[in-house]
């Protein structure tokens, strides 16, 4: 029986409009655009524009529809641990105290390498995101037995210009710029850089992968979108309510080895079959449960992208109070429902 690798990539308000593998006219995916075994959805919206609840829908069994299980259950690291993985979780995220660090610690091995200094936590080293590669990469080389592990990214977060390396700024000028309308050009760049970026620590993740001739998936799923003064009601960043159309749509998708395509026939074809579906964030944990055939009664099968059993049902949104609202009725304004039905997403 062949080693399994599976790997949760978790990014960091990026969003779906901005991606050339979601139809954007400029070049922010060129390595994953030649990736044979990607598949990606082309309908995913996220359950909250808030970090510290879209990401615990993400890692646990909670959703829009309920929110509570965060408060009593164990996440997907520990899912995996108990079926004898060995689980890492890697993080370049600064720690808050809150649900994300109770899941990281879960992990067999868990490192924040973002850590604040001086125990100032407003004063941080800005690491990019592949510092995490050459742990992610001695774990891959070195653990004997199957492993589990989640890499949570910094991704697009705002200053955009911090997020990437110099010789990432490709999309020029990409100036630290204050954020002023007769700027949107210069942050749109360095936003468009912080997914070239992206795009080039992914598909080192998947070379990493194919090295181990291991039967490996990767699940990425960004845990909200961004506004990027859009439109006339000039908004910026995420997280204020009510959520925007840019906030709320997402890239969402999953690539396969070789091995795992022939070993898991099913879960591949459903996974390709189910692209066109609408999705939310609350499939993350069910579909890696299921890629990694873990049985257990935590497992949906419906909220399995994996399984001929998924269905979309009406896609919900976390509001303020951990309420369960339908997407559209969020406070949408027409702006947003125009994309909406520009970008034929399901409702």
């Amino acid at each position: 029986h062949n080693r399994e690798i599976y790997v949760l990539v978790i990014g960091e308000a990026s969003r779906a409009e901005n991606w050339q593998l979601y139809g954007y006219d400029r070049d922010t995916n060129p390595k994953l655009s030649q990736e044979s075994n990607l598949v990606l959805y082309t309908d995913a919206l996220t359950q909250s524009t808030t970090t510290h609840k879209s990401v615990p829908i993400i890692l646990s069994s909670a959703s829009a529809e309920n929110f509570y299980p965060v408060y009593s259950e164990k996440s997907v690291v520990d899912a995996f641990k108990e079926a004898g993985f060995y689980t890492v979780f890697l993080s370049n995220q600064i720690p808050d105290g809150a649900f994300i660090d109770s899941y990281q610690k879960e992990a067999d091995y868990h490192q924040n390498i973002r850590n604040p200094s001086d125990g100032n936590r407003f004063i941080t080293q800005n690491n990019y995101d592949e510092a995490m590669l050459p742990i992610f990469e001695n774990y891959v080389k070195n653990t004997p037995g199957n492993l589990f592990v989640v890499l949570h990214t910094y991704g697009s977060h705002f200053n955009y210009r911090e997020r990437y390396p110099p010789e990432f700024s490709y999309f020029k000028p990409d100036e630290d710029m204050s954020i002023y309308n007769q700027n949107r050009n210069q942050l749109v760049n360095a936003y468009d850089n912080t997914l070239r970026y992206t795009d080039d620590f992914l598909s080192r993740v998947i070379s990493i992968l194919k090295n181990s001739s291991s039967t490996t998936a990767m699940f990425y799923s960004s845990d909200h979108g961004e506004d990027m003064m859009d439109d006339e009601r000039n908004r910026f960043l995420h997280s204020q309510p009510p959520p925007t159309y840019y906030q709320l749509k997402i890239p969402l998708f999953m690539w396969f080895s070789d091995n795992y395509k022939t070993t898991f026939p099913n879960k591949y074809r459903s996974a390709v079959n189910n692209r066109i579906k609408p999705v939310s964030t609350n499939s993350a944990f069910h579909t890696m449960l299921d890629m990694a055939s873990i049985n257990t009664s935590y497992l949906n099968q419906h909220l399995s992208l994996v399984s001929d059993e998924y269905h979309n049902s009406r896609r919900m949104y976390l509001n303020d109070h951990d309420q369960p609202v339908f997407f559209l009725n969020t406070g949408l304004k027409k702006q947003d429902k125009d994309m909406i039905l520009k970008r034929h997403i399901y409702f």
